[in-house]
């Protein structure tokens, strides 16, 4: 890899405020050509929607603009894309990576997930099975724009309900074993999900979990071409990583 690596996850645009992402990707067409990797939930929902083309059109042409100027971008499917296909890696000039995305950098080996599979939550990743499976994906595809436009709300709304009064989740969230599992052969794992910034280690390996945009605000990793991790608030100021307990 040469260049920058620029993290970030947890965006849910349609929910939360696009402005605070068109300006941090016009502040990165302003650098040298890097690599920019979505940590997944790039959208509150995502369908194969002409619908939902037209309505994120603003950040979808500012990453075909990054695309253009020599960038890589990469979005890491989140929950929130589970029907995400060529239809988004079209108007948004990037690769989808259903299943994650492992680096080597300067010799550092660093996966990346968006680490929903990782819960404890058995409906959870019940559902997200059932959501990738052909037949399903099939079935919503070919439902009617507005229908599915309706199941997904409803789903939603369905899950705020559910996770009311938990936007930010502990790392106690997670599967031990999962989460172990998910580090091997990895010197670094970052992950999103959680919507709250984490730091730990698991035997060799360090764990890194970026926080979500909301409210105006959201927090970046850069990994430069000689695997030095960095931590950046949006807007503004450098800070140090690990954060300091």
């Amino acid at each position: 890899m040469t260049g920058t690596c620029y993290i970030i996850a947890d965006l849910h645009l349609g929910e939360e405020d696009d402005r605070p992402l068109r300006g941090f990707l016009d502040t990165l067409s302003q650098r040298p050509p890097g690599r920019l990797i979505i940590l997944g939930d790039l959208f509150a929902y995502w369908l194969e929607s002409p619908t939902l083309v037209r309505r994120h059109d603003d950040v979808l042409s500012d990453l075909r603009a990054l695309s253009r100027n020599g960038w890589t971008i990469d979005l890491i499917r989140g929950n929130r894309e589970l029907v995400a296909g060529a239809m988004l890696e079209h108007h948004g000039s990037l690769h989808l990576h259903p299943r994650g995305l492992r680096l080597v950098i300067n010799g550092m080996r660093i996966r990346l997930l968006h680490g929903d599979n990782l819960c404890k939550d058995p409906w959870h990743r019940l559902l997200t099975a059932f959501l990738r499976g052909f037949w399903s994906r099939w079935c919503l595809l070919s439902m009617p724009d507005i229908l599915r436009q309706g199941l997904a709300m409803t789903m939603r709304r369905a899950s705020r309900h559910r996770h009311h009064g938990h936007r930010d989740q502990s790392l106690g969230v997670l599967d031990p074993q999962r989460l172990a599992a998910a580090t091997h052969n990895a010197d670094i794992l970052v992950l999103g999900h959680l919507h709250a910034e984490h730091h730990c280690r698991i035997g060799h390996s360090t764990i890194l979990v970026c926080g979500a945009w909301h409210d105006g605000s959201g927090m970046w990793l850069e990994i430069s071409d000689t695997a030095t991790v960095s931590r950046h608030d949006w807007p503004g100021r450098l800070a140090p990583w690990p954060p300091r307990s």
